[in-house]
């Protein structure tokens, strides 16, 4: 059994050989370089757009929560008197961290000039905040915001609360550390018509600045205390204040892919969670689209290699009628002659796959390891080509190339099992 085997083993590679030489035809290393191109072209394009697409990922989680839990009515929020922070932190339990936060839209004004900001409060007496404003910092501190100041510069000598503001915001009011700024609250206008009343507009002092290095956040973020931000709040009055009410609570999980889970265990009346892939969503369904579009038109690569496996094989087939009949009389059977071509087939997809994911990963392993091909800075965010090796991508590759091959062959290999033997010995 083993012998027959190997006999045909042996039959399937004479048959690729040229008759005048010993080495591979000509159409069949056109076959096996069509394969290996398009393998290594599936290899080195994925893993490209999955460095991208991690490197994106990263920069989506950077300085924001996995999840944050809000009011249905976000402008309204909730109350911190009747849905305790204790409760959240023990619905949350393994979260790296959990933290109350206010948001709301203000606009921020400095002489003439105005700026539209989204104002952040949080907690100034905790070390680290979710959102990472003390890592970002590049003048003061971000609990600098918990204290009051005087202006630098100014002949006010009242004390007014501090504000973190974005680099770009900064910049484009044209404020520095201790200037004085003011926040009108544009949800209150129509009380300041009516009663004058003092929460239309705030005093604060400029007591830091932080970059981020993503544009979106450093243009638009200031920074608070809570009970400075509380102010703010659509329709506010001295109740939010009792009732301590926020935004919502934020989350941090070790693991940003499992936040559906934790989203689960805090479904609450009047509540809902909204986490960062909700967030993203937008970004990540084009990234997915993008790669499988991707991986769709380059797999047409190995389907037009794979039909000229076929049409290498139909050509071998006609070509050698009389050798087939004439092994056929011998005593060959049909078995064995199907057995003999789809080896034929796969073991030019073999040879393909096996030269595309050297070259491929050659390929991969050069971007990874010299970083020799650089981005027009003026078109991407990333200076260099960004790899991400993906074994389980790459192992789909190789079993679709194969699976490619071996249906290209099956049609050759069956005509030559069913060829009339009678008929074949007149082509000897």
């Amino acid at each position: 059994m083993f012998s027959e085997f190997k006999n045909i083993v042996w039959l399937a590679v004479r048959s690729l050989t040229s008759r005048k030489t010993a080495s591979l035809s000509f159409m069949t290393w056109v076959s096996i370089c069509g394969v290996g191109i398009g393998v290594a072209s599936l290899i080195v394009v994925l893993s490209v757009m999955g460095g991208f697409s991690s490197d994106l990922q990263s920069k989506l989680l950077k300085g924001k929560p996995h999840m944050e839990i809000v009011a249905k009515n976000v402008q309204a929020g909730f109350s911190l008197v009747d849905s305790p922070m204790s409760s959240f932190q023990k619905k949350l339990k393994g979260a790296e961290s959990v933290e109350a936060f206010i948001r709301t839209d203000v606009v921020l004004k400095i002489e003439n000039k105005l700026a539209t900001a989204e104002l952040f409060g949080v907690d100034p007496k905790r070390k680290s905040h979710l959102w990472a404003f003390d890592q970002f910092m590049v003048d003061g501190e971000i609990s600098s915001i918990g204290k009051k100041h005087i202006a630098v510069l100014s002949s006010d000598s009242n004390r007014y609360p501090g504000i973190v503001l974005g680099s770009a915001l900064a910049a484009k009011l044209g404020v520095g550390y201790g200037d004085k700024l003011t926040i009108v609250t544009p949800q209150s206008a129509v009380d300041v018509v009516f009663s004058s009343s003092s929460t239309f507009q705030r005093h604060y002092i400029v007591t830091g600045v932080f970059s981020s290095n993503l544009f979106k956040y450093d243009q638009s973020w200031a920074v608070v205390s809570l009970d400075s931000a509380r102010k703010h709040m659509v329709d506010y009055d001295t109740y939010l204040d009792e009732e301590k009410f926020i935004t919502g609570i934020a989350t941090k999980i070790s693991d940003p892919f499992k936040i559906d889970e934790y989203a689960s265990r805090v479904q609450q009346k009047g509540l809902k969670t909204m986490t960062w892939k909700d967030f993203n969503k937008s970004y990540l369904v084009a990234l997915r689209l993008e790669k499988y579009s991707m991986s769709i038109v380059l797999a047409l690569i190995v389907l037009v290699a794979a039909f000229s496996i076929s049409g290498t094989m139909a050509m071998t087939v006609y070509f050698r009628r009389g050798q087939i009949a004439l092994l056929r009389s011998l005593g060959m059977t049909e078995g064995n002659l199907l057995g003999l071509y789809v080896l034929q087939g796969l073991f030019i997809g073999a040879v393909g796959l096996i030269i595309g994911l050297i070259l491929g990963l050659g390929v991969c392993f050069g971007i990874y390891a010299f970083d020799f091909i650089e981005l027009p800075q003026g078109v991407y965010y990333l200076k260099k080509l960004p790899i991400k090796f993906l074994p389980f991508e790459y192992m789909v590759i190789c079993a679709g190339a194969l699976l490619m091959t071996l249906l290209a062959a099956l049609f050759p290999a069956f005509f030559a099992s069913r060829q009339n033997t009678s008929s074949g010995l007149r082509f000897l």
